[in-house]
């Protein structure tokens, strides 16, 4: 028969160790990995460098590079937007009907008086394409979210341009653009006929829209009103030079 004190030393005993010894061990081993992990951590070499991209030699496999939009925004960023505090104010209230011509005519006489502001007060003002904003005039709103403007029409023609307008183009001489792919941010072009071209000639270049593309964007079921839409039409890539 088992004596009570056998049995009693067996239970306070893990794994064939006194349960004493255990804890013992345990702690050392900790004292251990306190001691060592931190110097074993700093002393780890570091980088002296950070790793830059340069963006500019990010391509595709096709050609493609990351657009610059660098340039944008009131001379390309570089300085704030002047202050329109002390130019005259010309205030515009929304009225019934397309508001384009209404709100053009006053930036024009903003811009012969010597420029200043034209403020557009809270509400909506339908509008369509063509409106310019001359040089030294400013067209703001109330605010965002207070003064809304609609579009009544789309069309091809950019809803508002800024600076001097420069009307009706008159292509002296137009060419075919012949490449099959042109990347993202290519710099030259293919075109069937140069010779009317002149170096440092003007031109515009006006991209291939094919079905395809345009299926591809998302844009080919628009629907306004419940009547079907066009984005842009289907034509081929032409080179226009300026006159």
């Amino acid at each position: 028969m088992q004596s009570p004190w056998r049995a009693h030393i067996r239970h306070r005993t893990t794994c064939g160790l006194k349960r004493v010894y255990l804890v013992s061990i345990i702690g050392v081993c900790l004292l251990l990995v306190v001691a060592i992990v931190p110097p074993v951590i700093l002393t780890r070499p570091r980088s002296s460098t950070n790793p830059t991209v340069q963006w500019s030699d990010i391509t595709t496999s096709r050609g493609d590079h990351l657009p610059d939009f660098s340039y944008c925004g009131y001379h390309a960023s570089e300085i704030p937007l002047p202050s329109d505090q002390s130019q005259p104010v010309t205030i515009l209230n929304p009225q019934a009907g397309d508001q384009t011509a209404r709100i053009q005519r006053a930036l024009n006489a903003t811009a012969a008086a010597g420029g200043g502001v034209v403020a557009l007060s809270s509400g909506t003002f339908a509008v369509s394409p063509g409106l310019n904003i001359p040089s030294g005039v400013v067209l703001r709103g109330a605010g965002l979210g207070l003064t809304l403007l609609t579009l009544s029409q789309l069309e091809e023609v950019p809803l508002i341009t800024i600076g001097r307008n420069p009307g009706t183009v008159h292509p002296s001489t137009v060419a075919n653009v012949v490449d099959q792919f042109i990347p993202i941010g290519a710099s030259q072009l293919t075109v069937d006929n140069s010779t009317a071209f002149q170096a440092g000639q003007a031109v515009f270049v006006q991209r291939q829209v094919t079905a395809e593309w345009v299926r591809a964007n998302g844009m080919d079921d628009l629907v306004l009103d419940g009547a079907s839409e066009t984005w842009i039409a289907v034509r081929r890539a032409i080179l226009l030079g300026r006159s």
